[in-house]
């Protein structure tokens, strides 16, 4: 073999070492797991203005359009929220409403805050002098 051959033989080598190499390392870092809401954002507010005897209309306006409105039962609205980060579901609200006779009548779920809501909660009120 020629010197020249070898030298072309050592170059394609280790390029293809180094292609390898560089195409090893993008499965080496972390999966990426991106941040999901899904739902209704609904907060304290929003449920607070929701008083027995609101037409549906006014829910709306209220509320926005729920994610599930119940086939089997028009008369119950559901809204669902939830957060998901790094593959876990870190927050959930569940909020139902039940209408009779064309107006709201109660309504039911299980409501936590949110990290705004209890940052909100938390900070101190200002002092009036």
């Amino acid at each position: 073999m020629t010197r020249s051959f070898r030298i072309r033989r050592l170059i394609a080598n280790a390029s293809l070492l180094g292609l390898v190499a560089f195409s090893l390392t993008g499965c080496a870092g972390l999966l990426h797991k991106s941040v999901l809401q899904q739902g209704n954002i609904v907060n304290d507010q929003m449920v607070a203005n929701l008083k027995p005897g609101m037409t549906p209309e006014q829910v709306l306006y209220v509320m926005g359009e729920p994610v599930l409105r119940n086939p089997f039962n028009p008369n119950r609205w559901d809204y669902v929220y939830t957060f998901e980060a790094a593959g876990k579901i870190t927050q959930r609200r569940i909020i139902s409403l039940f209408f009779e006779d064309g107006v709201l009548k109660y309504t039911l779920g299980h409501f936590a805050p949110l990290a705004d809501d209890v940052q909100a909660q938390d900070a101190p009120e200002s002092e009036e002098s």
